[in-house]
């Protein structure tokens, strides 16, 4: 990419990562008034951040993250007044839908959990009540649990949202530019492009599945493994869905947008080819996702494949992010990792963090998310969760 010769050369802070939290993060910092460089290899919300299915709503199995959570849902009710746009949101409802006893019972646990730790409101429905909320759902389901304040929004124009802002605010964002090297010098942190150095105070690792090799590159390794996660979206049908809906027991996610289209997913995945930043699908998994998703809403049968791809994720062991500074780097701070929860968390995550910087205190909803907590300990010994969103 040609940079202009009147560009900056130093600012208050980097951002390497265009994605999500990298943009929000930047965005905010921007607006407490910080001149801020963020550093892009490919485009602004390339990967999973632009591509993912926009579930918006809560993951009850990790725990520390459902105030997090809580916060994102209402950030997303205000998303025109915070972006601008309201970037597609539509509070649709979430519904996890149950085949069995067992699975009830671990449901209602599930639900236990939520309300210790958040004020997210769920519903357990009957079967009864199931089929009056979602009557094109299969007769064979025992029942679901309802979240009436979760949803869905788009990926691709909340990027675009944040593409208008950061510019306003004065972001200087540079894309297709790789970081070839940084270090530490003195008080400053040097980033080394291809044809230029970008100083600054402030480092900020928001780069997603590249985490990282970044945060290695930079001496303090944090365990991440790529992922590509696969999606399929539907020619428009006639209308067959309200709310987004889940199984239990199953890795699946539907959801009917406005347009008549039906997102497929649920954290199947192809594989990741990392030198050159593309993924393959197994078109096996596809076949499964989609054979469940037609038995769970019998609907689908009659609708046509339009599109497969695959985002590319960074999953962390106990699949929460890394959120917090550098335990051996003044000046550091890293942010990526999300394991396919980072879409809903981005406008909340980001200005958090910009308010940690700026103030040097880490607020509370982030500390579980330090790069020492215990559940990375417990994980590398726990056999491997299966993705929960998509």
């Amino acid at each position: 990419m040609s940079i202009p010769a009147t560009a900056k050369t130093a600012a208050d802070a980097i951002v390497i990562g265009g994605g999500v939290h990298g943009c929000f993060t930047a965005l905010h910092l921007a607006r407490l008034g910080a001149d801020v460089v963020l550093l892009e290899q490919d485009r602004i919300g390339r990967h999973a951040s632009g591509v993912n299915a926009g579930s918006i709503h809560h993951i009850p199995r990790i725990h520390f993250e459902l105030p997090l959570a809580e916060r994102a849902l209402a950030a997303w009710q205000r998303m025109a007044e915070i972006v601008g746009d309201d970037c597609g949101f539509r509070q649709v409802g979430y519904l996890k839908l149950i085949e069995t006893e067992a699975e009830m019972a671990a449901a209602d646990a599930a639900m236990a959990r939520v309300r210790r730790h958040c004020a997210i409101a769920e519903t357990r429905l009957d079967r009864e009540a199931l089929r009056d909320l979602e009557p094109g759902l299969s007769g064979t389901l025992l029942g679901g649990i309802w979240a009436p304040g979760c949803g869905y929004a788009s990926p691709a124009r909340t990027m675009e949202a944040l593409r208008r802002q950061m510019h306003a605010a004065g972001v200087t964002v540079l894309e297709d530019v790789r970081v070839g090297t940084a270090r530490r010098d003195r008080n400053t942190w040097v980033c080394r492009t291809d044809d230029r150095e970008w100083a600054a105070p402030l480092l900020l690792n928001c780069a997603g599945a590249w985490g990282g090799a970044v945060s290695a590159a930079l001496g303090e390794p944090l365990a991440l493994r790529m992922a590509a996660l696969m999606m399929t979206v539907t020619a428009r049908t006639a209308p067959l869905l309200n709310s987004v809906i889940g199984l239990h027991g199953k890795r699946l996610s539907i959801k009917q947008v406005a347009n008549g289209t039906v997102l497929i997913g649920g954290g199947y995945q192809g594989t990741v080819l990392p030198e050159f930043r593309e993924t393959r699908l197994d078109t096996a998994a596809l076949g499964y996702n989609l054979g469940l998703a037609q038995a769970v809403l019998p609907g689908l049968a009659g609708a046509m494949a339009l599109r497969c791809w695959a985002g590319i994720e960074g999953i962390a062991p106990d699949h929460a992010a890394y959120i917090g500074p550098s335990l051996i780097h003044e000046g550091l701070w890293h942010c990526f990792g999300f394991s396919t929860h980072g879409f809903y968390l981005g406008p909340v995550v980001g200005p958090l963090l910009a308010d940690a910087i700026h103030s040097g205190t880490v607020p509370d909803p982030i500390k579980p998310f330090a790069l020492d907590r215990p559940s990375l300990d417990r994980a590398a010994t726990d056999r491997p969760m299966a993705s929960a969103q998509s």
